[in-house]
């Protein structure tokens, strides 16, 4: 077998990571559910930022720009120091991290390519490099990527304590703190399930922000705490909810008295495969088993379908909760394990 290696782009521009990406879009086609997360997270940023400014311009006051990192694969034990050209090497891996808090999110990629991105990242950590983040604090995607990348981050960090000569300093060890299994519909419910707490779907044209915004940014923030989420700032949840509410991509439930007992928000189609993801779904704790979970997804993925254009629709669920998976094969989604993911974080030992 010849050996190949590996060379990691970072990359602060959302515009110039889509650009290379065009130039090879094998990767991205190979990977539909997989690449998804990534997928979502650059067409968000390319929708959203002006290509004529830099990428701190383009980010929230105070948030740093997304990494877009890229891996490219050569014949031999080294890749060329000068490529002859900017796209020399084939794409076989993609990851991006966040300013918001989150840990990188790694895309499928041949073995040894995840740790040559954490080579790569806490390089540029420790040498303080311009927009890139720090400190790297755990890892999620491609359960095999992020596990790879995860356990050369703690060998990279365990090293750099040895070689202070601290004795002090605990050492980190990965440890999954979640795994996400994937659901997946091709075409729209045929009808939504009428829950046992009654009410309707509020018609996204009739959602303003004035009236619906307080209540989907304190679920939003409810929907993370439960989940032991990073938060997200307010202003930024309310800023993404405001542009969904315009593009008509939220589903809200209202009961018979027009409360909201739960929402759902889909993602604009991304990649050639036009995947729409759902995501978050929230009901109230004093709202559930009502049925509204159940009808709320439903909706949302019927406007994915309609008027989000999508041909696919995915979620993802804790594969811990049996009620989630449950609730969603009952609407109709099928098990896809093409898209599982997993979330990981670092430990001290």
């Amino acid at each position: 077998m010849t050996a190949q290696s590996f060379a990691v782009e970072l990359i602060l521009s959302p515009h110039a990571a889509h650009d290379a990406l065009a130039a090879s879009p094998q990767y991205l086609a190979a990977h539909p559910l997989s690449t998804n997360v990534f997928n979502t997270a650059l067409d968000y940023a390319l929708r959203t930022s002006d290509a004529s400014k830099s990428p701190a311009e383009n980010s929230p006051d105070g948030i740093p720009p997304t990494v877009w990192i890229l891996v490219r694969a050569y014949a031999g034990d080294q890749p060329p120091s000068t490529p002859s050209s900017p796209t020399a090497g084939r794409i076989v891996g993609a990851a991006f991290h966040s300013g918001t808090g989150y840990p990188p999110n790694l895309c499928p990629m041949p073995p040894g390519a995840a740790a040559a991105v954490a080579d790569r990242l806490f390089d540029a950590v420790r040498c303080k490099t311009p927009g890139i983040l720090g400190p790297i604090k755990g890892a999620t995607g491609h359960p095999v990527a992020a596990a790879e990348f995860a356990s050369r981050c703690c060998d990279l960090h365990r090293a750099e304590v040895s070689s202070r000569g601290s004795t002090s300093a605990l050492s980190l060890v990965p440890r999954k703190v979640k795994g996400l299994v994937v659901y997946v519909m091709t075409s729209p419910p045929a009808a939504v399930p009428h829950p046992r707490g009654g009410g309707r779907l509020r018609p996204p044209a009739n959602l303003s922000i004035t009236d619906d915004l307080p209540w989907l940014v304190t679920s939003a923030r409810a929907f993370q705490d439960e989940l032991h989420l990073p938060a997200v700032r307010d202003d930024i949840l309310a800023a993404g909810f405001e542009r969904s509410i315009a593009e008509r991509r939220v589903a809200v439930w209202e009961d018979d008295t027009e409360k909201p007992v739960g929402m759902a928000v889909h993602r604009a189609p991304a990649g050639v495969a036009r995947i729409s993801r759902i995501g978050p779904v929230y009901t109230p704790p004093e709202e559930r088993r009502k049925g509204f979970a159940a009808a709320v997804v439903a909706s949302c993925a019927r406007m994915a379908f309609a008027d989000g254009g999508a041909a696919v629709v995915m979620l993802f669920a804790d594969d811990a909760d049996a009620g989630a998976n449950a609730l969603y094969t009952g609407a109709g989604f099928k098990r896809d394990e093409e898209g599982d993911s997993v979330e990981i974080e670092f430990a001290t030992e």
